[in-house]
Protein backbone atom coordinates (compact mmCIF):
# COMPACT_ATOMS: atom_id res chain seq x y z
CA UNK A 1 0.00 0.00 0.00
CA UNK A 2 2.92 2.48 0.76
CA UNK A 3 4.44 1.45 -2.41
CA UNK A 4 1.28 2.09 -4.13
CA UNK A 5 0.95 5.69 -2.73
CA UNK A 6 4.54 6.62 -3.70
CA UNK A 7 3.95 5.47 -6.96
CA UNK A 8 0.70 7.52 -7.36
CA UNK A 9 2.56 10.80 -5.76
CA UNK A 10 5.38 10.22 -8.02
CA UNK A 11 3.25 10.03 -11.29
CA UNK A 12 1.59 13.15 -10.04
CA UNK A 13 4.43 14.89 -10.00
CA UNK A 14 5.83 14.08 -12.95
CA UNK A 15 2.67 14.73 -14.87
CA UNK A 16 2.75 18.32 -12.94
CA UNK A 17 6.19 19.05 -13.95
CA UNK A 18 5.68 17.61 -17.53
CA UNK A 19 1.98 19.34 -18.04
CA UNK A 20 1.59 22.71 -16.03
CA UNK A 21 -0.88 25.16 -17.48
CA UNK A 22 0.28 28.14 -19.38
CA UNK A 23 1.49 30.86 -17.46
CA UNK A 24 -1.37 33.43 -16.10
CA UNK A 25 -1.23 37.42 -17.35
CA UNK A 26 1.32 38.78 -15.18
CA UNK A 27 2.59 36.18 -13.43
CA UNK A 28 6.35 37.06 -15.04
CA UNK A 29 9.65 35.75 -14.12
CA UNK A 30 11.69 38.62 -12.67
CA UNK A 31 14.55 37.52 -14.27
CA UNK A 32 14.31 35.48 -17.78
CA UNK A 33 16.46 34.39 -19.98
CA UNK A 34 16.23 33.17 -23.76
CA UNK A 35 16.47 29.81 -24.16
CA UNK A 36 18.91 28.02 -26.75
CA UNK A 37 15.00 26.41 -28.19
CA UNK A 38 13.68 29.33 -28.71
CA UNK A 39 16.66 31.09 -30.34
CA UNK A 40 16.16 27.77 -32.47
CA UNK A 41 12.56 28.98 -32.97
CA UNK A 42 14.00 32.43 -33.82
CA UNK A 43 16.60 30.79 -36.82
CA UNK A 44 13.52 29.10 -38.29
CA UNK A 45 12.05 31.61 -39.13
CA UNK A 46 14.83 33.22 -40.42
CA UNK A 47 15.62 30.60 -42.68
CA UNK A 48 12.12 30.78 -43.85
CA UNK A 49 12.42 34.88 -44.73
CA UNK A 50 15.77 33.96 -46.38
CA UNK A 51 13.79 31.55 -48.43
CA UNK A 52 11.26 33.73 -49.47
CA UNK A 53 13.67 36.64 -49.75
CA UNK A 54 15.99 34.31 -52.48
CA UNK A 55 12.48 33.50 -54.07
CA UNK A 56 11.45 37.42 -54.88
CA UNK A 57 15.68 38.04 -55.85
CA UNK A 58 15.18 34.75 -58.48
CA UNK A 59 11.73 36.71 -59.73
CA UNK A 60 12.07 40.53 -59.51
CA UNK A 61 8.51 41.38 -60.44
CA UNK A 62 5.39 42.87 -58.90
CA UNK A 63 4.24 39.22 -58.89
CA UNK A 64 7.20 38.40 -56.98
CA UNK A 65 7.11 41.05 -54.13
CA UNK A 66 3.78 40.40 -53.79
CA UNK A 67 4.61 36.31 -53.42
CA UNK A 68 7.66 37.50 -50.72
CA UNK A 69 4.81 39.93 -49.11
CA UNK A 70 2.31 37.09 -48.43
CA UNK A 71 4.79 34.70 -47.76
CA UNK A 72 7.25 37.21 -45.25
CA UNK A 73 3.59 38.16 -43.59
CA UNK A 74 2.31 35.00 -42.64
CA UNK A 75 5.69 34.06 -41.11
CA UNK A 76 6.65 37.13 -39.31
CA UNK A 77 2.99 37.21 -37.71
CA UNK A 78 3.46 33.33 -37.27
CA UNK A 79 6.67 34.33 -35.35
CA UNK A 80 5.10 37.05 -33.51
CA UNK A 81 2.08 35.03 -32.78
CA UNK A 82 4.43 32.11 -31.32
CA UNK A 83 7.13 34.23 -29.51
CA UNK A 84 4.79 36.49 -27.98
CA UNK A 85 2.54 33.36 -26.21
CA UNK A 86 5.57 32.12 -24.36
CA UNK A 87 6.55 35.65 -23.63
CA UNK A 88 3.36 36.34 -21.87
CA UNK A 89 2.76 32.35 -21.15
CA UNK A 90 5.14 29.66 -21.50
CA UNK A 91 7.07 28.34 -18.88
CA UNK A 92 10.26 26.77 -18.54
CA UNK A 93 9.45 22.64 -18.68
CA UNK A 94 8.78 20.64 -21.27
CA UNK A 95 5.24 21.62 -22.35
CA UNK A 96 6.67 24.87 -23.73
CA UNK A 97 9.55 22.66 -25.65
CA UNK A 98 7.31 20.42 -27.30
CA UNK A 99 4.76 23.13 -28.21
CA UNK A 100 7.83 25.05 -29.44
CA UNK A 101 8.94 21.48 -31.21
CA UNK A 102 5.99 21.28 -32.95
CA UNK A 103 5.66 24.67 -33.87
CA UNK A 104 9.22 24.45 -35.63
CA UNK A 105 8.24 21.34 -37.58
CA UNK A 106 5.42 22.90 -39.15
CA UNK A 107 7.55 25.55 -39.71
CA UNK A 108 10.26 23.10 -42.04
CA UNK A 109 7.17 21.75 -43.89
CA UNK A 110 6.14 25.69 -44.70
CA UNK A 111 10.17 26.29 -45.80
CA UNK A 112 9.95 23.40 -47.97
CA UNK A 113 6.53 24.70 -49.65
CA UNK A 114 8.33 28.47 -50.01
CA UNK A 115 9.72 27.90 -53.40
CA UNK A 116 6.80 27.04 -55.15
CA UNK A 117 4.22 28.50 -52.63
CA UNK A 118 2.88 30.83 -55.57
CA UNK A 119 2.43 27.18 -58.15
CA UNK A 120 2.32 23.87 -57.78
CA UNK A 121 2.80 23.96 -54.24
CA UNK A 122 0.49 26.58 -52.73
CA UNK A 123 -2.40 24.91 -51.15
CA UNK A 124 0.75 22.60 -49.41
CA UNK A 125 2.08 25.84 -48.13
CA UNK A 126 -1.43 27.51 -47.04
CA UNK A 127 -2.03 24.02 -45.54
CA UNK A 128 1.05 24.00 -43.26
CA UNK A 129 0.54 27.81 -42.27
CA UNK A 130 -3.05 27.20 -41.48
CA UNK A 131 -1.18 24.03 -39.31
CA UNK A 132 0.90 26.43 -37.44
CA UNK A 133 -1.96 28.89 -36.87
CA UNK A 134 -4.17 25.94 -35.65
CA UNK A 135 -1.50 25.00 -33.29
CA UNK A 136 -1.40 28.99 -32.08
CA UNK A 137 -4.95 29.24 -31.45
CA UNK A 138 -5.18 26.19 -29.52
CA UNK A 139 -2.13 27.48 -26.84
CA UNK A 140 -4.03 30.84 -27.41
CA UNK A 141 -7.31 29.43 -26.02
CA UNK A 142 -5.79 27.34 -23.56
CA UNK A 143 -3.26 30.41 -22.02
CA UNK A 144 -7.41 32.72 -21.87
CA UNK A 145 -8.68 29.86 -19.75
CA UNK A 146 -6.72 30.99 -17.10
CA UNK A 147 -7.10 34.92 -17.57
CA UNK A 148 -8.49 37.02 -14.68
CA UNK A 149 -11.81 38.88 -16.18
CA UNK A 150 -9.86 41.76 -17.15
CA UNK A 151 -7.87 40.06 -19.65
CA UNK A 152 -10.76 37.88 -21.07
CA UNK A 153 -12.34 40.09 -23.72
CA UNK A 154 -8.98 40.83 -25.12
CA UNK A 155 -7.84 37.31 -25.38
CA UNK A 156 -10.87 36.08 -27.45
CA UNK A 157 -10.51 38.50 -29.20
CA UNK A 158 -7.45 37.51 -30.00
CA UNK A 159 -7.77 33.54 -30.00
CA UNK A 160 -11.09 34.70 -32.63
CA UNK A 161 -8.39 36.31 -34.60
CA UNK A 162 -5.07 33.92 -34.87
CA UNK A 163 -8.39 31.15 -35.59
CA UNK A 164 -9.42 33.61 -38.48
CA UNK A 165 -5.87 33.44 -40.22
CA UNK A 166 -6.49 29.53 -40.06
CA UNK A 167 -10.22 30.06 -42.08
CA UNK A 168 -8.16 32.40 -44.49
CA UNK A 169 -5.71 30.15 -45.12
CA UNK A 170 -7.87 26.85 -45.36
CA UNK A 171 -9.92 29.19 -47.86
CA UNK A 172 -7.05 29.68 -50.21
CA UNK A 173 -6.59 26.09 -50.90
CA UNK A 174 -10.19 26.01 -52.78
CA UNK A 175 -9.11 29.20 -54.63
CA UNK A 176 -7.33 28.57 -58.16
CA UNK A 177 -3.45 28.03 -57.86
CA UNK A 178 -3.41 31.50 -60.35
CA UNK A 179 -5.34 33.20 -57.96
CA UNK A 180 -4.26 32.03 -54.58
CA UNK A 181 -1.93 34.34 -53.46
CA UNK A 182 -3.65 37.49 -55.24
CA UNK A 183 -6.71 36.33 -52.78
CA UNK A 184 -4.07 35.97 -50.53
CA UNK A 185 -2.64 39.39 -50.50
CA UNK A 186 -6.04 40.57 -50.92
CA UNK A 187 -6.96 39.24 -47.48
CA UNK A 188 -3.89 40.55 -45.78
CA UNK A 189 -4.12 44.30 -46.64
Amino acid sequence: MNDAASSRQRWSRLRRSLWRPPRAHGQHPRERVVGPLELFYDLAVVVLVAQAARHFALHLTWRGLADFVVVFTLVWVAWLNGSLHHELHGREDVRARSTFLVQILVLVAMGAFIPEADGSRGAAFAIAAAALFAILTILWMLASRGDRPEYRRTSRIFVTGTAAWVVLLVGTVFVPTACRFGASLTALI
